[in-house]
């Protein structure tokens, strides 16, 4: 049976609502051991089978989910599948497999879970405390899903033609040739996927994304943006051209910058001119500039401060699109550039997307 424990506070600043589903008794005190000392994360509830867990979710609203993978009765892969059937929220799988884990995590994702931790076959052998960051930082993440709803306000409406020409020329008033679009997204980004780079072909302009995402969970966002991306998405590496209807996702720490190969043809290379993570998608855009490309940069909810405050310092006159702060669920960034840089344009997610299927 699900136990309830917390308060229902609806309002932005309240806590991540947790509900913990595991047949485990131990692991289920160590979750929440992990998690109770951290002030934005609340455990509303907790389920023992996956009955019991699609039962809690349909009473208790969460906003993330622990499942376990081997439990009696109906196992955490079938509760998982018949709850992503009808709620929005991420599921973080715990599997004690070893083996095959590649071909899980597809499966996992492929059913509607977000993200897998890894945990030893034996509870005997569970480092806890060796996974608790990771626990830590993957519901973190995950669970800062939900954009806050306004009755006047879908985030992910397409506007109407009248809006999109006059965006666009505002855009095009910037000088902007748009050869390449550059975004910054982080968590709570992941409720704007499909409605950004679900419906594009393969004309578009190459995208490049920073993700400010923990180590832990590149692996999921990755799987998470390629299951909902309607054009490849790809890791940056040195040495790799750049095609249109392909995104790339270029780790900050990867320290990359652009070339000019020949006209028309541009690669990733590594730069020493980046000496700092927060530096990466500021000199993506300034190597960008420098060889005659004027990019779009795009600033979602999760971005980087620290990125995004580089960024003002080359975008020069160039046109920033923002996110609209208002529905960002971490929106510390996209705030900072609306309110300090002059060129940047607010739109909503959907609003964003219908954007770029028309450069």
């Amino acid at each position: 049976m699900a136990r309830t424990t917390g308060s229902e506070d609806m309002t932005p600043s309240r806590p991540i609502r947790l509900l913990i589903c595991d047949d485990s008794v131990f692991m289920r005190m160590a979750i929440r051991t992990v998690c109770d000392a951290h002030p934005d994360i609340e455990i509303i509830g907790e389920a023992e089978d996956g009955e019991d867990a699609i039962r809690a979710v349909k009473e208790l609203s969460p906003d993330i989910v622990t499942m376990d993978i081997s439990m009696p009765g109906l196992d955490g892969v079938a509760a998982t599948t018949e709850i992503a059937q009808t709620h929005d929220v991420p599921i973080i799988i715990l599997s004690s497999l070893t083996e095959r884990r590649s071909a899980l995590a597809e499966r996992l994702m492929e059913v509607g879970a977000v993200d897998v931790i890894w945990k030893s076959a034996s509870l005997m052998d569970i480092d806890i405390d060796g996974i608790a960051n990771t626990i830590l930082e993957k519901i973190l993440f995950w669970g800062r899903h939900h954009a806050p709803a306004t009755d006047d306000n879908d985030i992910r409406a397409k506007p109407s033609e009248d809006e999109l020409k006059a965006l666009q020329s505002r855009i095009d008033s910037s000088d902007s040739s748009h050869t390449f679009l550059l975004i910054s997204m982080g968590a709570g980004s992941q409720d704007s996927v499909t409605a950004l780079f679900g419906q594009l072909g393969n004309h578009c302009p190459p995208i490049i994304i920073q993700p400010n995402v923990p180590q832990s969970c590149l692996d999921g966002f990755i799987r998470y943006l390629r299951k909902r991306a309607s054009v490849p998405v790809m890791i940056a590496q040195d040495g790799q051209n750049l095609e249109n209807g392909h995104i790339y996702c270029a780790f900050a720490s990867a320290g990359l910058a652009l070339e000019s190969l020949e006209e028309g043809t541009f690669s990733f290379c590594i730069s020493k001119g980046v000496r700092s993570p927060d530096l990466q998608l500021s000199w993506l855009h300034q190597t960008l500039v420098a060889i005659g490309a004027r990019p779009l940069t795009i600033v979602l909810s999760g971005a980087s401060v620290e990125t995004c405050s580089n960024i003002l310092n080359t975008s020069q006159n160039n046109a920033v699109i923002v996110e609209t702060p208002a529905t960002c669920p971490q929106a510390q960034a996209a705030a900072h550039i609306s309110h300090k840089f002059s060129h940047s344009i607010e739109c909503p997610a959907g609003t964003i997307g219908a954007l770029m299927r028309t450069l």
